[in-house]
């Protein structure tokens, strides 16, 4: 299927790792003409040249280095990349994850907030930044990606859900706000997932518990796959196929929506 995507300019925040990089190779293989940015400039540079090694018929237009929680880092982003009365097509927002993991007593207020900055207002900043440019394009596109914990918490780390669960209540609101403009805004949800957080996951869950990185990993590949009808755990690659479709025209009539890619686990049927 072709996705329309070929000449269609998008940014994608937080490509240097993880789900973001893989959504930012997915769409440069799709001949989208992508924007990379993120904190990790040498992992953006590594990505600029993987992503042209492969038979991608994109362009990567540049790599910007980016500090999502500080509004004037935004702001010059946004300047450096796009030339003045440009348009840009697609924005996805991956930033995000768990920096300190823990239950209620395990976090102090600083890890309260931080969780709110990384995860929240990182978001807030690249959608409000980008409507300007948004507005430009035929049909733009914003892909908020939340997590499952935001829709179904559970015991651990509840800084980091209640910030997703913010953005996805964001994503609903500016929805309504664009429609006019012919932006769609919608949410990805991905329950657990194979990757950079898995690990740090792993990592904590073996320190936690005195175990090697190999009984820990074991344990909770274990315990997280009973919890899918679909047997296994999902991949970064997922997630990537499900925002190439949104951010497709193929998905113009979607908007202010929730997608969960969880292989089933989700308890809730709405």
């Amino acid at each position: 299927m072709d996705l329309g995507l070929k000449q269609k300019i998008a940014l994608i925040a937080g490509s240097s790792h993880g789900i973001g990089r893989t959504i930012a190779r997915t769409l440069f293989q799709e001949g989208a003409q992508v924007i990379l940015c993120g904190r990790d400039k040498k992992a953006l540079t590594e990505a600029r040249a993987e992503f042209l090694k492969e038979k991608g018929v994109g362009a990567v237009l540049g790599i910007y280095g980016l500090e999502a929680t500080n509004p004037s880092s935004v702001r010059s982003l946004f300047k450096k990349s796009i030339a003045p009365g440009k348009k840009l097509d697609i924005l996805v927002n991956a930033i995000g994850g768990v920096d300190k993991f823990g239950a209620f007593n395990d976090l102090a207020f600083s890890d309260w907030e931080h969780a709110w900055k990384v995860n929240f207002l990182s978001a807030q900043y690249l959608c409000q930044e980008s409507l300007a440019w948004l507005k430009r394009s035929e049909a733009g596109k914003i892909i908020n990606i939340a997590s499952l914990a935001g829709l179904q918490p559970g015991r651990f780390n509840p800084h980091y859900t209640v910030a997703k669960s913010a953005l996805i209540s964001y994503t609903k609101c500016l929805a309504n706000e664009v429609a006019p403009d012919n932006i769609t805004v919608n949410t990805i949800c991905p329950g657990t997932v194979l990757g950079n957080g898995w690990d740090r996951n792993v990592a904590s869950r073996a320190k936690r518990l005195k175990l090697s990185l190999t009984a820990a990993q074991k344990m909770a590949l274990t315990e997280e796959t009973q919890k899918i009808p679909l047997g296994r755990i999902g991949t970064e690659q997922d997630v990537a196929n499900l925002a190439a479709f949104l951010v497709s025209n193929k998905a113009r009539y979607i908007t202010g929506t929730i997608f969960r890619i969880d292989g089933g686990s989700s308890k809730s049927i709405t």
